[in-house]
């Protein structure tokens, strides 16, 4: 932590002849860079390995002011650090490092006080100074294995990665920090650099400024930021295409690319309204058969080679010869039966198979009971006396109403048992 006078005189010595990573924390991570300030500054130095914390504005110790002269300085965003007031030509963007390098975004993680009081004091502009100042250092140490990983060897970077970190950045913060003018004021957006495509969104507050609604009114709030000035929407004519012939060394001319390769596409040297947007594909005309070629057919005859006579001893084959008939085996008398194979039983009530005299008649099923089982017991007076039983209904509802009533009827019928039965 940079208290003393003397240490933040030789960090900035540090800072102005070693290259180092610089990790600045604004006041409030919610808000736009441009809408917010610095905090504190985390300082790597990257050739003798030691780490800094120097305050800028925060209630726990007394802050010194932004170092001004930069020799390298590797920050997880240009754009941010320009915005928060880190002003030099000698910056290296982490995020688009990692991204030049892996295609991915690349993130930090955040403390879980952090996390607490952005939830709660959201709409506090200064909420970093609700954090205490050690649990900001404790982030940026955090993540301290993210920025060296992402930095690798410091004398590797390549010149093609040097001028598209100048440029895009430099490009990008210029727009950023000109702002939208509004109705209600001037609002910032973000430009994400880090997509998938390559090309970059415009958002922020979850707002898409690229692609704002253009039939709810969502665009009427923009205004221009001068006085009775207006506002202008132009679009270059085939952009896209002038930047890939301008890649490869094609020229293309000064008339419209469309135009142009409308014409190389349909064969004219004039286009008209009736010419589809998309030639159709030219007609394979069929290829016609010569003449004067012969068919070849798929097995020549050989004039030197007599044909092979049919052999008369060898007869025809049939393709499909008629198997003879096989006549029935008959019975033979003197072969018993297999006595392992007993008879189907005869059925008695089948007309067609005579009844057996000699074989006794079956036992007839005794009849099923009904109603409730009744136990054994002759003393119970729920037992009945009487032998008769009632037809059965079919329903087994209707037998058990049944047999209730006839139980009931017995005991009624009986008065020595009504007491026994209640």
């Amino acid at each position: 932590m940079i208290v003393e006078k003397s240490l933040y005189n030789k960090v900035t010595e540090i800072i102005k002849q070693r290259p180092v990573v610089l990790v600045p924390v604004p006041l409030n991570y919610s808000l736009h860079p441009k809408n917010t300030s610095l905090c504190c500054i985390y300082i790597r130095d990257l050739q003798m390995d030691k780490s800094y914390f120097l305050p800028i504005d925060h209630p726990d110790v007394d802050c010194h002011k932004i170092p001004t002269e930069i020799f390298r300085a590797y920050v997880p965003s240009i754009k941010d650090a320009k915005h928060l007031g880190i002003e030099s030509d000698n910056l290296i963007d982490l995020e688009l490092l990692h991204y030049y390098n892996t295609g991915n975004k690349l993130n930090f993680k955040k403390t879980s006080v952090q996390n607490v009081i952005e939830r709660k004091f959201w709409k506090y502009p200064e909420n970093n100074k609700l954090v205490p100042i050690l649990k900001l250092l404790e982030y940026c140490k955090n993540n301290r294995k993210t920025y060296i990983e992402t930095i690798g060897n410091i004398d590797s970077l390549s010149t093609e990665y040097m001028r598209y970190n100048r440029d895009i950045t430099d490009v990008y913060s210029y727009l950023e920090s000109n702002g939208i003018h509004t109705t209600g004021g001037v609002e910032y957006t973000q430009y994400n650099l880090f997509t998938s495509t390559g090309r970059p969104s415009n958002t922020f507050n979850g707002i898409n400024y690229a692609a704002l609604n253009k039939e709810d009114g969502s665009r009427d709030r923009f205004i221009s930021r001068f006085e009775n000035g207006m506002m202008v929407e132009f679009d270059f004519d085939s952009y896209h295409l002038r930047l890939i012939a301008n890649l490869i060394g094609y020229n293309l001319p000064d008339e419209s690319v469309h135009e142009y390769l409308g014409k190389y596409y349909f064969g004219k040297e004039e286009l008209t309204p009736d010419d589809p947007a998309v030639p159709d594909e030219p007609e394979v005309p069929e290829v016609p058969e010569d003449p004067a070629e012969p068919a070849v057919p798929l097995v020549p005859d050989d004039p030197d080679v007599p044909a092979v006579p049919d052999d008369p001893d060898v007869p025809d084959d049939p393709a499909d010869p008629a198997e003879p008939d096989v006549p029935a085996v008959p019975d033979d008398p003197d072969v018993p039966d297999d006595p392992l194979v007993p008879e189907d039983p005869a059925d008695p009530d089948d007309p067609a198979v005579p009844l057996d005299p000699a074989e006794p008649a079956l036992p007839e099923d005794p009849p099923v009971p009904w109603g409730p089982v009744v136990p054994d017991d002759p003393d119970d007076p729920l037992v009945p006396d009487d032998p008769e039983v009632p037809e059965v209904p079919e329903s087994p509802v209707l037998a058990k109403l049944a047999t209730t009533f006839w139980l009931f009827e017995k005991l009624l019928s009986d008065e020595s048992k009504w007491d026994t039965a209640i």
